[in-house]
C-alpha cells in the first residue's frame, strides 16, 4: 500500500468516506492528450500530431488543432501513440475458483494495468454479475465487463464444476432460461453436447435473445454449428472438418482430445485443402472467431521451458499453490508428449486457418484464456497479438482483433473500439509504434479507463501493490462475520459486551448526511441474528458504541443538541448511558471529555476501562488521540494519548489520525492513511505497534490478507483477546484470530 507522504488532517476513514460521496457528484476537469500520433481503428490510418480531448469520461474532440481547454489536464503525447483501449474476448478470473472473491478487484486491476479495458469473462458466476453491474454504475475502478453464463455440458467434470448439466431438450431449455433470467451476456457451451440438447439451446437462446459461445462438441461438428450462428472459440471443430472422408478417425484435438495421443495422429492426415472452404463458410455464417492461439500454443505446441515461465512478467503474481497446480497437467503432457513435427503441424495449422478466415473476410478477435499454464490475463493478450502476427495477419489486423472487433460483436462499436468524438474514453498510450512493431502494445505509457487517466508510475504502484496479495491468497484470512443483509453495508465500528455474545456497531441509515444509528446483533447457536436498532431515546444520529468491560456503561457518540453548543455546524460529542435492567437509561452528556464546538469519533474504552477517543476541529485540520482516565465514578478530564504520538512520530512515512488501545497493555492499533494508487481515491490500513522491554516499536501493517486495498478500518477485539474485528470498505464486518493476525506481519 502507497503512504501518502503529507498528513492529510482526516480524523478518520468515515469522513475520507464522506468527501468520496460529495466528490463523486463533482465532475473532473476535461483532459488533454497533446502532440500524439493517433490510431483511430476506423480505417487503416494515423493522425499525426493530433490533440484529443476527453471531457466526462468521453473523447470530446480528435483534432489537429492544437487548442486546449481551460483548466484541463495535459498530457505530453510528443512521440508516443495513442490506440483504444484494448479489449480480451476469453478469460477467467482465479477467484472463480479458488482465490478469495475479495481479489477479484486486483485482477480486473492487472488487466487494466495492461491496457485491457473491456474484458468477456467465460464462465460466468453470480460474483461477475456484481462486478459488471458495480462497475458500469461507477461504484468501482475496472474494466467493462462482459459475463458468459455457467458453462451448459452433457455432464460435469474436473474437481469444480461450474454450470448446467443439460441432457436432453428439456434441461437445455431451462439451463437458457436460468441464465438469462440471472443476467448473463451469453450462453457459453463445453463439452459432451448431444444434437439435440446443441439444437434446443440454440432454439431458445434465440428465443431469449442471447447470443452462443464457446466450443464445438464432435456430436454436434462445426458445420451445424457455424449454420447456427454460433461464435466458435479456440478453433474447436476445425481440425475435425479437415478429416478427409473415409479416414476411420473418430476425431481430431479439439477440445479435451488434444490430451488423447491417439487424437494427434490425425495431424498426419488432416486435408489442408479444406481450409480455404471452412475460412469461406465461417466469414459467411458466423465471422467472429476466438482462436485463443497463444494459450494452446504454448501448453501443447512449443510448450515453455521453465526458465521462460519464471522470466515472465506474470509469474511473480502466482502463489506457490497454483503454481504446483498448474505443474501437474503441464508435467504430464511433456512427459511423453506428441511427436515435434505433429506439435508444429498443430501449430501451423492453427495460424493457416486464422489468416484464412480474416482473409476470407472473417473477424478475428483476440482472448487470452488466461489464467492458464502461469499465463496471466493482461500479460498474455499482448502475446495473443504477438501471435496473431506470425500467423500472417498484419499488425493492423492484429489491433482490430483486440479493439474495433470486439465492439462491434458486442454491439458497441457505436461508443466503444475506436477513437472517434463520442465514444468512451478507454485509451492506452504506447511509447512507441504498434503498426512497426505488434510488440509495443507492451510498451504502455499509460491507460485511460472511461476518462480516468493511469500513468505508468501509477501502473507500476499498482503492480507492485497487488503482487503480495496475490501471493498470499491462501494465508490464512479473516472471515466475513455473516452474511446477513442486516449486517452489511454501511456499517462502522463495533464493540462487544463483556460475554462475547452481543455486538454492538452503528450504521447508516440515509444515503446522504450524518444520519446514523447504532444497532445490535446477538449471537445463538454460533450464528449472528438481524441487526436490531438501539433505542436511546429519540431520534438522533448516534455513533461510536463502546461497552464498558463490566457491561454497565456504554460511551458513543452522538449529534445530540450538546449543552452550550452553538456552532453552526452539526458536530458529534461524546455521552454516556448506563444499564437499566435490559435496556439503557437516560443519555448524559459528557461535559468532563467533550469540547464543545469539536468533532469526536473513534470512541474506545480500553482493557483497563478508561476511554480513548479522537477529537477534530470543524474543518477536520487538527486531529488529536486523547485518553480520559475513569475514576471510578465519570471520565477525568482527558490528555493527550501520549503512546499514540510517540509512534506515529516513530514510524517514517506513516500518515496516521490516531489509534487506539488494543486488547491488552502491550497491543495499540493505528489508523493509517493511504491512497488507491489507480483512483488516487482515500484509502486506509489497519497498523499495529508492540511494546517490547517497554519501548513501543514502530508501527507496522497488518499483512495481505487484511489490508487488501481500500478501507480496512475499526480494528476492535473479542472480550476474551482472542479475535480481532474490523469493518472492510463501510461494508462488512470481518474476524480473524489475533495470533493469525499478527503472524501476517513482519516485524
Amino acid at each position: 500500500m502507497i503512504k501518502l507522504q503529507k498528513k492529510t488532517g482526516a480524523a478518520s476513514a468515515l469522513l475520507l468516506l464522506l468527501f468520496l460521496a460529495a466528490s463523486a457528484q463533482v465532475r473532473r476537469p476535461p483532459v488533454a492528450i497533446t502532440n500524439v500520433t493517433v490510431i483511430p481503428m476506423d480505417r487503416e490510418r494515423t493522425i499525426p500530431n493530433a490533440t484529443v480531448v476527453v471531457r466526462d469520461g468521453k473523447i470530446e474532440s480528435v483534432s489537429a488543432d492544437k487548442e486546449i481547454p481551460e483548466g484541463a489536464t495535459v498530457i505530453d503525447g510528443r512521440g508516443k501513440f495513442l490506440i483504444p483501449g484494448l479489449a480480451d474476448m476469453h478469460a477467467h478470473l482465479f477467484s472463480d475458483y479458488e482465490f478469495p472473491e475479495e481479489l477479484a478487484r486486483d485482477e480486473l486491476r492487472v488487466m487494466l494495468a495492461n491496457g485491457v479495458t473491456t474484458v468477456r469473462l467465460m464462465i460466468g458466476t453470480p460474483e461477475h454479475i456484481g462486478l459488471r453491474d458495480r462497475i458500469n454504475a461507477g461504484r468501482l475502478f475496472g474494466p467493462t465487463i462482459y459475463a458468459a453464463s455457467p458453462q451448459i455440458s452433457g455432464r460435469s467434470f474436473g474437481e469444480i464444476f461450474n454450470g448446467y448439466v443439460a441432457t436432453n431438450a428439456a434441461e437445455a431449455r431451462e439451463a437458457v432460461r436460468r441464465a438469462k433470467s440471472d443476467g448473463y451476456d451469453f450462453i457459453k457451451l463445453t463439452f459432451f453436447i448431444t444434437r439435440e440438447v446443441y439444437d434446443a439451446v440454440i432454439d431458445e437462446a434465440k428465443k431469449q435473445n442471447l447470443r452462443v459461445i464457446g466450443h464445438v462438441d464432435r456430436q454436434v461438428g462445426l458445420e451445424a454449428a457455424l449454420e447456427a450462428g454460433q461464435q466458435v472459440e479456440h478453433l474447436d471443430g476445425y481440425f475435425e472438418a479437415m478429416i478427409p472422408e473415409g479416414s476411420g478417425l473418430a476425431g481430431s484435438t479439439s477440445g479435451v482430445f488434444v490430451w488423447r495421443p491417439e487424437a494427434w495422429e490425425s495431424l498426419d492426415v488432416l486435408d489442408e485443402k479444406k481450409i480455404p472452404e471452412l475460412a469461406r463458410l465461417t466469414a459467411e455464417k458466423s465471422p467472429f472467431t476466438v482462436p485463443t492461439l497463444t494459450f494452446l500454443k504454448k501448453a501443447f505446441g512449443t510448450g515453455q521451458t521453465d526458465e521462460e515461465i519464471q522470466a515472465s512478467p506474470d509469474h511473480a503474481f502466482i502463489p506457490d499453490r497454483i503454481r504446483e497446480e498448474m505443474s501437474g497437467p503441464r508435467a504430464q503432457f511433456w512427459k511423453n508428449p506428441p511427436a515435434e513435427a505433429r506439435r508444429k503441424k498443430y501449430v501451423e495449422y492453427r495460424n493457416r486457418l486464422v489468416k484464412a478466415i480474416h482473409d476470407a473476410g472473417g473477424k478475428v478477435m483476440a482472448g487470452s484464456d488466461a489464467p492458464e499454464w502461469f499465463l496471466l490475463y493482461g500479460y498474455t493478450l499482448h502475446r495473443e497479438l504477438e501471435s496473431l502476427c506470425e500467423a500472417g495477419l498484419s499488425n493492423y489486423a492484429v489491433l482490430e482483433s483486440a479493439t474495433r472487433h470486439p465492439a462491434e460483436f458486442l454491439g458497441e462499436l457505436d461508443v466503444a473500439g475506436t477513437i472517434e468524438p463520442g465514444k468512451r474514453a478507454d485509451l492506452v498510450l504506447l511509447d512507441a509504434d504498434p503498426l512497426r512493431d505488434i510488440s509495443n502494445t507492451r510498451k504502455i505509457a499509460g491507460v485511460m479507463v472511461r476518462g480516468q487517466w493511469i500513468s505508468k508510475e501509477t501502473i507500476v504502484a499498482t503492480l507492485e501493490e497487488i503482487r503480495p496479495r496475490f501471493r498470499a491468497a491462501f494465508d490464512p484470512r479473516p472471515k466475513l462475520l455473516d452474511d446477513d443483509p442486516s449486517l452489511q453495508g454501511g456499517v462502522y465500528r463495533g464493540s462487544f459486551t463483556p460475554d462475547g455474545e452481543t455486538l454492538y456497531f452503528f450504521k447508516r441509515t440515509a444515503p446522504q448526511g450524518e444520519q446514523y444509528r447504532i444497532f445490535r446483533t446477538t449471537r445463538k447457536e454460533g450464528k449472528w441474528g438481524p441487526a436490531e436498532m438501539v433505542d436511546l431515546g429519540g431520534d438522533f444520529s448516534d455513533l461510536y458504541p463502546a461497552i464498558s468491560k463490566d457491561g454497565k456503561r456504554m460511551v458513543f457518540a452522538s449529534y445530540r443538541p450538546a449543552p452550550g453548543d452553538t456552532s453552526d455546524k452539526p458536530n458529534s460529542h461524546l455521552w454516556m448511558t448506563e444499564r437499566k435492567g435490559d435496556k439503557w437509561g437516560e443519555p448524559k452528556f459528557l461535559a468532563s471529555v467533550s469540547k464543545l464546538g469539536d468533532y469526536h469519533s473513534w470512541v474506545e474504552i480500553g482493557w483497563d476501562g478508561d476511554l480513548f477517543f479522537r477529537r477534530t476541529t470543524p474543518d477536520w485540520r487538527n486531529t488529536v488521540t486523547l485518553h480520559a482516565k475513569w475514576n471510578g465514578e465519570g471520565f477525568d478530564p482527558p490528555q493527550p494519548f501520549a503512546e499514540v504520538e510517540q509512534i506515529i512520530k516513530s514510524t517514517p512515512g506513516l500518515d496516521s489520525s490516531g489509534g487506539s488501545p488494543g486488547p491488552t497493555k502491550d497491543l495499540i492499533f493505528i489508523d493509517a492513511g493511504a491512497r488507491d494508487p489507480l483512483t488516487g481515491r482515500g484509502a486506509s490500513d489497519i497498523y499495529v505497534s508492540r511494546k517490547v522491554d517497554g519501548k513501543w516499536s514502530e508501527a507496522k501493517p497488518f499483512g495481505p490478507t487484511i489490508n487488501i486495498g481500500g478501507f480496512d478500518v475499526f480494528p476492535f477485539v473479542s472480550p476474551d483477546g482472542k479475535t480481532m474485528y474490523f469493518v472492510r470498505d463501510f461494508e462488512r464486518f470481518y474476524s480473524m484470530g489475533l495470533d493469525s493476525a499478527l503472524r501476517t506481519i513482519e516485524w
